[in-house]
């Protein structure tokens, strides 16, 4: 009898380790799978407009002076969408924050000739620009890291995120202009003229605020759209900040004219076929704007972008 017992107690174990196991695997099937080993990177580039705001352009946010842009980024996704099982759609794991590394090239430029169009949008802007009648342009290159903050996602198997960025970076520019004298039209740097007789360094710091909008593929694509304001720690970015110089004796003419471009304005200057022997020949023309303003230095340069990425989900860890 004790045998029929003990062969009793084993069928009975057996069979409930066989219970248990189907059980376990039933629910091992239903069951989401685990989260990533490892966060999910993220490569794209962006298409994008910038515009400057600083001594030429005291509006924020308009359009009368825009040009393009480009870069690229790498950032830890936001969004990890796991894969199908038979039981349950796929699962996300969301990061609320998510650092961002990125490069980009801008161009800029304005000119104090766009004031009338500007006037429309904001009446305190100075007509006496117009007779100042400076104007730069410059390309920038750009590198930074930013910080995302995601709150929320929106939707289930297609995610849709906004979301809000702050970062650093850092910008190396160098203001050009073009100008003719003499019969011969040039483009020259500016910043080696010393225009307000200052030796400025053409190095920035820059910090980066932003909010932007995402589409977030199964696929593992994402599209974006930002708008970004960098507000950087130069006043020079325009080569325009504080005032004319005091003495124009010692200057070259190209000196002279690209630092007081109103003399360009000048009928008889005009007339002379801008030659540079007027500009010596008139030094009463010239004193008029020795040691008066020229621009606003209480007041650092800035610009914004408006952005559009792609980026592609490299891997998806388990």
């Amino acid at each position: 009898m004790k045998y029929f017992f003990l062969l009793l107690f084993a069928f009975s174990f057996f069979s409930s380790e066989a219970q248990y196991r189907r059980k376990n695997q039933l629910l091992k099937n239903l069951e989401l799978p685990p989260s990533p080993t490892k966060n999910a990177m993220e490569v794209g580039g962006f298409l994008q407009l910038g515009s400057y705001q600083g001594d030429l352009n005291p509006s924020n946010f308009t359009f009368i002076s825009t040009d393009p842009g480009i870069g690229f980024f790498i950032k830890r996704n936001p969004v990890t969408l796991l894969p199908n099982n038979t039981f349950r759609r796929s699962r996300i794991v969301r990061r609320v924050f998510n650092a961002e590394i990125f490069g980009a090239y801008q161009k800029l430029s304005f000119k104090d000739a766009n004031i009338n169009d500007l006037r429309g949008i904001n009446p305190f802007c100075y007509s006496s620009n117009l007779r100042r009648n400076l104007g730069f342009s410059t390309n920038i290159l750009q590198l930074g890291m930013d910080l995302e903050y995601n709150p929320f996602i929106i939707g289930y198997q297609n995610y849709f995120a906004p979301y809000a960025v702050a970062g650093f970076s850092g910008i190396y520019f160098n203001p050009k202009t073009t100008y003719t004298l003499d019969g011969v039209t040039k483009t020259v740097n500016l910043r080696k003229l010393q225009t307000e007789g200052i030796n400025y360094f053409n190095i920035s710091s820059v910090v980066n605020l932003g909010i932007g909008f995402r589409f977030v593929s199964e696929q593992g694509y994402t599209i974006g759209i930002e708008l970004f304001q960098n507000f950087t720690q130069t006043d020079y970015l325009d080569d325009v900040s504080r005032f004319y110089p005091a003495d124009f004796s010692s200057l070259t003419p190209e000196q002279i004219l690209l630092s007081a471009r109103g003399i360009e304005l000048d009928k008889d200057f005009i007339a002379s076929g801008y030659s540079s022997a007027w500009l010596k020949n008139n030094p009463e023309i010239v004193k008029k704007y020795a040691g008066k303003r020229r621009g606003d230095s209480y007041d650092k340069d800035a610009f914004w972008n408006l952005k559009i990425s792609y980026s592609q989900i490299l891997k998806l860890r388990r």
